[in-house]
């Protein structure tokens, strides 16, 4: 019951938070919802108070880290539309419904045997870019916990041929410490979220394995 809490409650902490407004590279407004979507307004004037939330968190690192796909990550999957491929190791990390975890989520995964750590993959089909679309997460992390995320690192990385933003950031929400790795992705066929988590006390014991199902990750052309 208390796995489930943490997933619920992080969850929401991923999410999209509705009323928020952004400019995708295209130069489209668009309104940001609860659940992760996107959708767009022709009509609407934003001012640039609106927006600075899209660019109030720095990139820390410049470490030009390149990631690879690990050889223990044997079990694919591809979404239909060829966007990405999820490569996972399926001796350490099962598939759990969506709903156990966000039901907007396209995939979701916790660990097969202490269910400690847990990830899950949000696609979206606006573009919004790198930078953007790594504020608003951090911004909706602040928005969900009522406190500002810790951000540890924050670097531009090459993840299987393609740069994304990583974060490592830390967050604590009605009593519990969590801690956070994720990848950002935004291209003209949309923006991805991988964000994976466990309890704070067992981070440094777990982050080669939240690492290593994030290497998983691979981009389509």
């Amino acid at each position: 019951m208390k796995c489930l809490f943490v997933l619920i409650l992080v969850a929401t902490l991923c999410g999209l938070q509705a009323q928020q407004v952004a400019i995708t590279t295209d130069g489209d407004t668009v309104y940001l919802y609860d659940d992760g979507s996107w959708s767009y307004d022709d009509n609407l004037e934003v001012e640039e108070a609106d927006i600075a939330f899209l660019t109030k968190y720095s990139i820390l690192d410049s470490t030009n880290q390149v990631w690879v796909l690990s050889e223990a990550n044997n079990k694919s999957y591809d979404k239909e539309d060829n966007t990405y491929t999820l490569h996972v190791d399926d001796k350490l990390w099962e598939r759990v419904p969506s709903g156990a975890i966000n039901p907007d989520a396209e995939y979701c995964f916790m660990t097969r045997k202490d269910k400690a750590c847990y990830a899950m993959l949000i696609n979206e089909e606006v573009e919004l870019g790198l930078y953007p679309l790594f504020n608003i997460a951090m911004e909706n992390a602040k928005i969900g916990a009522g406190t500002e995320p810790k951000i540890s690192k924050s670097d531009y990385v090459m993840v299987n041929g393609k740069q994304m933003i990583m974060a490592e950031y830390d967050i604590k929400a009605a009593g519990l410490d969590i801690s956070m790795i994720a990848l950002y992705y935004s291209d003209e066929k949309g923006s991805t979220q991988y964000i994976s988590w466990t309890m704070s006390n067992i981070f440094e014991k777990k982050k080669e394995i939240l690492l290593d199902l994030l290497k998983g990750l691979v981009i389509k052309n």
